[in-house]
């Protein structure tokens, strides 16, 4: 079975690089960070007969492809026949889906991209995992995709070198073919009048079975469920790294792989600049092995940890077993070098999990260490730092509670002792806002940016489970600021804990809201402090469920603060100018990336709505941009809103049912 995830975020988009540009002694971090979340039926025939889960996380990797129930947050249209006391939520690692068989035979979970009606309703449940089937074969067991963290994936990335910073969408639904779920990822280069699929360079549309790239498509490898960027040679042309975590090698099934794309004068190729690359655990010179479920290449973050000036690949592989414990996890850091990424020439690749030497905590069955990363330079010392989610850690008896480790990098790359000992992080750790509750999972995403412009990273971290009184999972964001010390909650300046019902927010925290499952971060007014995209994919509108949200709180010198600066924002496709509209399970904002798209100085954000249907086309996908101003993020001001599927002019391939463009963005 297998469960899958992805995810970006300004880790995914916010970590500092050897892209990073210095202005008036601050930095302009272009980050990347890429994880999953969602789950997909591999068969798109037999869609509604499964439960197509998004974990309450856009970022939960779906780990093992073991037939047991993990606890997930799922969001499913359950028939009429089943009463509210039918489905329950449980800890337990074994438990089933209903006190009773016959109920559990009487779970009817339609295709969430699907309409709705008013006996469909939000519900908190356990589910199953997918077994990975061939194209004629399906699986009546309900899906379970382990929430993997979805650090923002938001990632600035100029693959050509022209100024313009350019959009890569995954779409690991794609079928090429007979192979259902093959995977693509679309990619539409910047230009002065912004995102363009023809004016600066055409668009282009990669699969694995693209002219030189390694490896080939195959059912259910989901080629694009996750993605980051990074300048790995350091040439000025940025890289497309693709992840692959359901990649099978040989036997081992769902063992996962991650493509690397170079970028050149001419864009993304996989020969002129660079030869492509294919990573695995069984590559020359990388630690540990490829064994199933893995997921290696689940989440993906990038920063710059020795400070050479090439930028380093870190790879989750939550899945990964260590002895007996099944999904413990780990995280693979693979170096830079001049000629690209190498497990020798720069420096020697690094395999972490949480039984390391001097890493805080202990492995333990079914932490999914890795689940979601990011990286950013909190000390301020021109090393980047590199910050991993746990989100399925129990503190004590906590279930799920959830943890964030933080690795420090150093002129030897990451450690925990040289230049900085690591951090582990709870919402029970000293002077942290909050305390730990069954099924929070802190560290569901992750984002990286300095919110008060005082040249030290921050981070956001997602708590997408939290309950606000008797409301479930209502979502929350903490905020823990940078310092000359490294991330602290009281040195630099207090922590803050966001939630729909701080003062000044706008709209209030609902049931399943799900408010903090993707971040991202970038200066979208140019005032010199990063803002913080927060995703809501859980909103209501109305009776309309599940259409998405995304809400916007600003950067200023205390911070971020929804009044001080800017008066935060609350974007759905129902705000006036915003192309298209607000839909039943669209879910809008459950992936976000930012980028410079017209090189005007301001961050333009991308949100993408893997619910969209267009027409009778149900699940095919569609990216929503909103460009920068002086006046931040607005659909009219700079430049009109853009809404970009698979049938818009131009664009390579066409719309087609489930597809899910915008799963993945960087």
């Amino acid at each position: 079975m297998i469960t899958l995830i992805n995810a970006r975020s300004k880790d995914s988009q916010c970590k500092y690089n050897s892209n990073r540009e210095q202005t008036n002694g601050n930095y302009i971090i272009k980050g990347r960070t890429s994880n999953i979340p969602c789950i997909f039926n591999f068969n798109p025939i037999v869609n509604k007969s499964f439960i197509i889960c998004f974990t309450i996380f856009s970022i939960l990797l779906p780990i093992g492809i073991q037939p047991q129930i993990e606890s997930n947050y799922v969001f499913a249209e359950i028939d009429s026949q089943m009463t509210n006391d039918e489905v329950e939520y449980s800890d337990e690692e074994n438990s089933s889906l209903s006190s009773t068989s016959e109920s559990k035979s009487n779970l009817n979970v339609k295709n969430p991209f699907g309409s709705t009606g008013d006996n469909n309703k939000k519900v908190k449940t356990n589910i199953l995992s997918l077994e990975k089937t061939s194209s004629t074969e399906s699986s009546s067991t309900s899906s379970s995709q382990s929430a993997q963290a979805q650090s923002s994936n938001e990632v600035y990335g100029d693959f050509n070198g022209d100024g313009f910073d350019d959009l890569a969408i995954g779409v690991p639904g794609e079928t090429l073919g007979s192979i259902s779920s093959a995977g693509a990822v679309e990619v539409i280069y910047g230009s002065s009048s912004g995102l363009s699929a023809t004016s600066a360079h055409a668009d282009q549309f990669w699969t694995q079975d693209s002219t030189n790239i390694d490896n080939q498509a195959e059912t259910g490898d989901m080629f694009g469920r996750s993605l980051v960027i990074g300048d790995f040679n350091a040439d000025g042309f940025d890289d497309l790294v693709v992840g692959v975590p359901v990649e099978d090698l040989g036997s081992s099934i769902n063992a996962g792989a991650v493509h690397v794309i170079y970028g050149s004068s001419s864009g993304l190729s996989a020969t002129s600049a660079h030869a492509d690359q294919f990573w695995t655990q069984d590559s020359t010179d990388i630690d540990d092995i490829a064994e199933p479920d893995d997921q290696f290449g689940s989440s993906l973050t990038t920063g710059d940890f020795n400070a050479d000036g090439k930028d380093d690949l870190a790879i989750g592989v939550p899945g990964e077993i260590l002895g007996t414990i099944i999904s413990a996890g780990a995280v693979e850091v693979i170096y830079g070098s001049s000629t690209g990424l190498s497990a020798t020439l720069a420096h020697a690749d690094q395999f972490w999990t949480q039984d390391s030497t001097n890493i805080d905590d202990i492995a333990e069955f079914s932490d999914k260490f890795g689940s979601s990363l990011t990286a950013g330079d909190f000390n301020a010392d021109g090393k980047d730092d590199l910050a991993i989610g746990t989100p399925f850690e129990n503190i004590g008896s906590i279930l799920d509670a959830g943890g964030v480790e933080v690795i420090y990098g150093s002129s030897s790359g990451l450690s925990p002792t040289l230049a900085h000992a690591d951090q582990f992080w709870t919402q029970d750790s000293t002077d942290i806002g909050g305390s730990a509750e069954p099924t929070d999972q802190f560290g569901g995403s992750l984002a990286t940016g300095d919110f008060n412009a005082d040249g030290k990273d921050d981070l956001a971290i997602g708590l997408p489970g939290e309950d606000i009184g008797i409301i479930t999972d209502v979502g929350g964001v903490q905020i823990i600021y940078g310092s000359s010390t490294g991330l602290s909650a009281t040195s630099a300046h207090a922590n803050q804990f966001w939630i729909q019902d701080s003062p000044d927010i706008f709209d209030s925290a609902e049931l399943g809201d799900l408010f903090g499952s993707s971040l991202t971060t970038a200066d979208f007014n140019a005032d010199g402090k990063d803002d913080l995209a927060i995703g809501v994919f859980g909103e209501d509108l109305g009776s309309v469920i599940n259409v998405g949200g995304v809400e916007v709180i600003y950067g200023s010198s205390n911070g971020l603060s929804a009044t001080l600066a800017h008066a935060d924002q609350f974007w759905t496709q129902e705000n006036v100018d915003i192309d298209d509209s607000a839909e039943a399970s669209d879910q809008f904002g459950q992936f976000l990336a930012t980028g410079d798209f017209n090189a005007d100085g301001k961050a333009d954000l991308a949100i993408g709505i893997l619910g969209e249907d267009l027409g009778s086309i149900s699940g095919a996908g569609a990216v929503e941009v909103i460009y920068g101003s002086s006046s931040g993020l607005s659909a009219t001001l700079a430049h009109a809103d853009q809404f970009w599927t698979q049938d818009s002019t131009n664009i390579d391939n066409q719309a087609e049912q489930s597809d899910f463009f915008g799963f993945g963005l960087a």
